[in-house]
């Protein structure tokens, strides 16, 4: 099974304050500000934190195992997430208004 994002695949994502577990989240990392994380929410906590898990098995993947919990504000929800053109098979585009179950296509 190939991967659920692949390099140069795009994303359209919405600021928002609402997060919920399941939902795909771009999040900047917290020690290195230049640097911006796309992971799935594992939890929400009362005080407006979110851990943030990558769908790797990847034991090399950055996430909240690493850094600890994130704040939801300044985080952006996914909403729309795009394949690049292969020649002769157009774009595949995934609209994600509900959180986004990887085994479930």
């Amino acid at each position: 099974m190939e991967p659920l994002f692949l390099d140069g695949d795009g994303v359209v994502a919405i600021r928002s304050n609402r997060a919920t577990v399941g939902q795909l989240r771009v999040a900047q990392h917290p020690f290195e500000t230049s640097r911006w994380l796309l992971k799935r929410v594992a939890a929400v906590h009362s005080d407006h934190t979110m851990r943030l898990l990558s769908d790797s098995t990847d034991h090399s993947a950055v996430d909240s195992r690493q850094f600890g919990d994130v704040d939801i504000r300044g985080s952006y929800r996914v909403i729309l997430h795009f394949r690049t053109a292969v020649p002769g098979h157009g774009i595949k585009i995934k609209l994600l208004l509900r959180p986004y179950l990887p085994n479930c296509e």
